[in-house]
């Protein structure tokens, strides 16, 4: 794959998730969309259970027989398409991986692209770690653990690769029905890409998710995300208090970094 290639992962109702640099003006752009599919997918997927770590922390959840879910991750599917400008992507015919939702890509510590997602599959509701298995499948592979336990709360990560060669997690907690009620963007570091400590909430209020952020060659953090109305870009110096600087209407933003020019890009699907 060139320097100037982008590669952008998708899930059938076009929603951006994630991106990851692979040279110069390179980017993996991730997205997911909604696509029937059939009970029988559900076993295939089953047997990929992702393997226990071999430290000291929850086992990731094993599938159940529960009933598909006739909506939600389970009904979502990656795939990927190509850019040479990360403007305009064709799409790549396959599919990558059955059940799962709000992906996104990163470099692992074997400099890998792992790919995070919200998994659909009944029983295994939590964020789950897949690579590549061939050049057009995705394989599971782990799940992520928040203080060593499996958080089927948390939701739509967005995780970097540091340059001391560490992580940092964005997620979100489940969107709450009640009227009123909040939720959390939430940030969470590791050193393996597997097991995060949390840090602490960096927003908090109705309906906040989607988040997506990026540390600047200053080292200075933007951070995009979206409420019930609108599209926020924030920054922050350290990267803990983010201050909002802009607003756009409704959308799914993603932020993507060429720090050679330091241009943040923000990608929004409607």
């Amino acid at each position: 794959m060139g320097a100037s290639t982008a590669v952008m992962f998708d899930a059938v109702t076009s929603r951006f998730a994630g991106t990851l640099r692979i040279g110069a003006g390179g980017l993996v752009v991730l997205m997911m969309a909604c696509t029937p599919t059939t009970d029988s997918d559900t076993d295939a997927d089953s047997d990929a259970d992702s393997d226990v770590s071999d430290v000291d922390a929850e086992p990731c959840p094993a599938a159940s027989d529960d009933a598909a879910p006739t909506h939600g991750p389970y009904q979502h599917s990656l795939h990927r398409a190509i850019s040479t400008d990360g403007l305009s992507f064709t799409k790549e015919g396959g599919t990558l991986l059955e059940h799962g939702s709000a992906p996104d890509a990163v470099l692992g510590p074997d400099d890998d692209t792992w790919v995070y997602f919200v998994n659909g599959i009944p029983g295994q509701d939590a964020l789950f770690i897949a690579k590549h298995d061939g050049p057009n499948a995705l394989e599971t592979f782990d799940c992520l653990r928040l203080d060593g336990a499996v958080d089927s709360d948390a939701v739509d990560p967005d995780v970097l690769r540091l340059d001391d060669g560490s992580y940092r997690l964005f997620y979100n907690t489940l969107v709450s029905p009640d009227p009123g009620a909040t939720n959390s963007i939430i940030s969470a570091v590791a050193t393996d890409g597997i097991h995060f400590d949390t840090e602490g909430v960096l927003i908090e209020g109705a309906g906040v998710l989607n988040p997506s952020g990026i540390q600047r060659t200053n080292g200075s953090w933007v951070l995009t995300y979206t409420d019930d109305v609108n599209v926020y870009v924030a920054t922050s110096e350290l990267g803990d208090d983010f201050q909002v600087q802009a607003t756009f209407g409704p959308g799914i933003p993603e932020l993507a970094y060429l720090p050679e020019a330091d241009e943040v890009r923000l990608y929004s699907a409607e």
